[in-house]
């Protein structure tokens, strides 16, 4: 099980933080034609990149990973207070 704690803090820094720190990631050629496809087809979405697009679909899903990890009893700011 991840940590939650960093997951919660690590979405959290990203809006945070002007100190961007960037690594890369290999992703298959086959979804990114995809992606790039679906981005062409709908810039109504606003998204100017791949890596607009890809960053922000990172934080939505851990958001939603801490939502759910936060309704089995695993809320980080609970635990932050306690320490």
């Amino acid at each position: 099980m991840p940590n939650i704690t960093f997951l919660y803090e690590s979405v959290n820094y990203s809006y945070m933080t002007k100190k961007k720190k960037y690594r890369n990631l290999s992703i298959p050629s086959e979804f990114i034609a995809v992606l790039e496809k679906f981005l062409k087809d709908h810039p109504e979405l606003g998204f100017t990149s791949m890596s607009e697009f890809v960053k922000a679909a990172v934080r939505s899903f851990m958001r939603q990973q801490i939502t759910l990890l936060e309704r089995e009893g695993n809320n980080p700011k609970k635990k932050k207070e306690k320490d």
